[in-house]
């Protein structure tokens, strides 16, 4: 089975339709992500990241003195308010990016998109929908995924965000380091920043 994806960004994005004029400023986009309720990231995980198409976009959209500037940032950013979920697809088994896979957590592998680019500018991001071994699914497997695609979205208001630590919320020094004795127990690295 050969799938062909379909990138839809919405009416804000660059596209040959679009008058040359439009072109290459973000003003109809920024406008977007203002107007959204919930904002979904759709894209491939490629070489453990997002693609630089989507990448790019971000760049050109998540502006200096529109998502980020001053203080405050890490989830009371420009954008608080906002849901953000991202949608990825890898080519890797579900194993291999468990905390002892070889690849690593998913969510240590997506932190700079989750925690560095949306609750940065102050989504509250939603746990990401993944689906694994994309590129060997049947038919059948993706009737299931498109299903669990459909109920997650459906039930997507009472979705609980992850629990990242505000910048402002008294966890972090005037360093920006977190406190001493502010982790749970066993936790590490980038899962220092997650309150629970």
């Amino acid at each position: 089975m050969q799938a062909t994806a379909r990138f839809s960004p919405g009416p804000w994005a660059e596209a040959p339709s679009c008058p040359r004029e439009e072109q290459g400023r973000p003003g109809g986009r920024q406008r977007g992500l203002l107007e959204a309720d919930l904002v979904i990231l759709q894209f491939p995980l490629w070489w453990f990241s997002m693609p630089a198409i989507l990448k790019g976009w971000i760049d050109r959209v998540f502006t200096r003195d529109f998502a980020y500037g001053s203080l405050p940032r890490y989830g009371n950013g420009p954008l608080a308010g906002k849901k953000a979920l991202v949608t990825t697809f890898t080519g890797g088994a579900e194993s291999h990016f468990g905390e002892r896979g070889v690849n690593g957590g998913i969510e240590d592998l997506l932190h700079h998109v989750l925690h560095g680019t949306l609750y940065f500018t102050g989504f509250a991001v939603l746990p990401p929908f993944v689906t694994h071994s994309a590129v060997h699914v049947n038919d059948d497997q993706y009737a299931a995924i498109a299903e669990r695609y459909r109920k997650r979205l459906i039930g997507i208001e009472s979705d609980e965000p992850i629990p990242y630590r505000a910048e402002a919320g008294g966890d972090y020094d005037e360093a920006r380091q977190l406190k001493p004795g502010r982790e749970a127990s066993g936790r590490s690295g980038l899962q220092l920043h997650r309150k629970s």
